[in-house]
């Protein structure tokens, strides 16, 4: 598969700022966890391949990810869909309930995946911040000191509750953030917490995903605070990501020495229904008895049966 390497469609956004090209050996190494999964899946006849394509699995997450497609041109040719339902059996197999692709909303990519029975569930927009520049000076906005801290295990239901007031309900089932301990950091406001930023490290970059109170006061010093707090403990590349039912933080970005990439669709296809199913119920019979009864009034008639 060496040959596609420069040919590769990345479709997990994370993986691709945090690790770089997936079938380059540096990343391909990142990915010998024990608590991840990891499937490959190559479509070839008489030695000629014709797609190639990965899915990931972290831990006990509810979402497998597509990795990526290659080469690139095949996202148009029909071996796509057979592709996806291909990947999207084996994540079943992992138990997992769905499968996400991230793609820039206006590419040709985005409608090819639609036909692959994917579906936009969020938007999100990456911000990049390079080492060096935040400022312990921000125009108009007071930058905290030591506002940032490490979150820690007994911060796991704070977090989550934080999370759930933002996230809307429909999108929790497939947000990263429910689905593992939380390792970033987060910010109090009068003892309170109103802020959290779910961390992810790779070789290649930082990815931030923040989650900030929309009553909070002075977002853009606390954003401006987070990058400093992040920076001085790396000098990797930060990517960070905000997502469209966290609109005011885009606007508090703005402030900030950073540049925004075009907007992004989260899309997901449906895994698994849960259904309520209905089981018959044994009752203790009663043997060698009757039961006398009177008259009973038919519901809907009222006449007496």
């Amino acid at each position: 598969m060496r040959r596609f390497r420069e040919q590769v469609l990345p479709l997990d956004t994370i993986q691709q700022l945090t690790r770089g090209n997936p079938l380059r050996t540096r990343a391909f190494l990142e990915y010998l966890n024990p608590s991840q999964g990891i499937y490959t899946a190559v479509e070839e006849e008489a030695g000629n391949i014709y797609i190639i394509g990965q899915i990931t699995h972290r831990g006990n997450s509810r979402s497998s990810h597509v990795s990526f497609i290659a080469p690139v041109r095949s996202i148009f040719s029909p071996q796509l869909t057979e592709m996806m339902d291909y990947l999207a059996a084996q994540a079943g197999e992992w138990g997992t309930f769905h499968l996400l692709v991230d793609a820039d909303e206006h590419s040709q990519h985005f409608d090819a995946l639609r036909k692959a029975n994917f579906s936009v569930y969020a938007w999100q927009r990456i911000w990049k911040f390079q080492p060096g520049t935040a400022s312990g000076a921000l125009p108009g906005y007071a930058v905290p000191e030591n506002a940032w801290q490490p979150a820690e295990e007994r911060d796991a239901l704070a977090i989550k509750v934080l999370a759930q007031s933002l996230v809307p309900a429909l999108v929790q089932p497939v947000e990263p953030l429910f689905d593992h301990t939380p390792k970033g950091l987060l910010v109090r406001s009068q003892g309170h917490l109103c802020g959290y930023a779910d961390i992810t490290k790779g070789s290649e970059g930082l990815w931030v995903q923040p989650f900030i109170h929309p009553e909070t006061d002075n977002v853009p010093g606390l954003l401006t605070a987070l990058l400093k707090t992040i920076s001085q403990k790396c000098n990797s590349r930060i990517y960070i990501c905000v997502r469209s039912y966290q609109a005011w933080i885009e606007s508090a970005l703005e402030e900030l020495p950073v540049l925004a990439s075009p907007r992004q669709a989260l899309m997901v296809r449906q895994l698994a229904v849960k259904l309520m199913e209905t089981a018959p119920i044994k009752m203790p019979a009663f043997e060698k008895s009757r039961v006398k009864t009177g008259p009973v009034a038919h519901s809907e008639t009222g006449k007496q049966v």
